[in-house]
């Protein structure tokens, strides 16, 4: 329920660097009291996860609140199916009032199977989490958007950061070394009205078997994926060979 107060909160992520999404919302539950717990899917590159961790101990986020997954790359029903074993079991334990994932949004292959995956757990664990999703990049409308949610029908949360809060989210680039073209890159070309201002909404219902929305997708279109499977083979193809494992069991 809106306005419900908020003791543990579960933010989850791909990629070591995709809580900038989401840094504002984890910033203002912090100052709220909450007790913050972070999990990324993608757990497997020591140098990276490192950088994370330099990054939420800035937050106050202690390292005994941080989850680095090993669950195989995660672009095969197999470690969908793993992540979403260690996710229950960590919502079975941690209860969360809310619970934040990657955007549904076409992006990166790997950010929307996280948010299927944390889908599938809350559900597994018939837990009373509200779960929230939070954009990273899409193609929505033919072009880059930057931290800007696709159309939906959800009801659209947010808050207003201070120039004092947004510099740090903006400093804490500098915990990120080896993604440096990446980070710079966001904050060089967004603009500070979005910086300043980030968005999240409940995730709807949704067939994850269908891309998000109509026309081209960021992960087609990206070229530095020309070699990589399509959104279809390795999204939609990949959940609907969970689903169709799920009922054969």
């Amino acid at each position: 329920m809106a306005g419900s107060p908020v003791r543990r909160a579960l933010f989850v992520m791909a990629h070591p660097d995709d809580e900038f999404g989401i840094y504002g919302r984890m910033l203002q539950l912090r100052d709220q009291g909450a007790e913050l717990w972070c999990v990324w899917t993608l757990g497997e590159n020591a140098v990276r996860d490192a950088e994370a961790t330099r990054a939420m101990a800035a937050v106050g986020v202690p390292e005994s609140h941080l989850l680095f997954l090993q669950v195989g790359g995660l672009g095969t029903a197999q470690s969908v199916r793993q992540a979403v074993r260690e996710l229950s079991g960590f919502l079975a334990a941690h209860p969360c009032d809310e619970v934040y994932a990657p955007a549904f949004e076409g992006g990166h292959v790997q950010h929307d199977l996280t948010q299927f995956a944390v889908v599938r757990s809350v559900e597994r664990v018939g837990a009373a989490s509200r779960a929230y999703e939070y954009p990273l990049y899409n193609l929505a409308g033919a072009r880059i958007n930057l931290f800007r949610l696709t159309p939906g029908t959800t009801p659209v949360s947010g808050s207003t950061l201070d120039p004092q809060r947004v510099a740090f989210i903006r400093g804490l680039a500098r915990c990120y070394p080896s993604q440096r073209h990446v980070t710079e890159g966001f904050l060089r070309i967004m603009p500070y009205s979005r910086q300043s201002q980030p968005r999240w909404r409940a995730i709807p219902a949704r067939d994850y078997a269908v891309p998000p929305y109509r026309g081209l997708l960021w992960h087609d279109a990206d070229p530095r994926k020309r070699w990589t499977r399509s959104y279809r083979a390795a999204v939609c193809e990949t959940v609907a060979e969970f689903n169709n494992d799920s009922r054969s069991r």
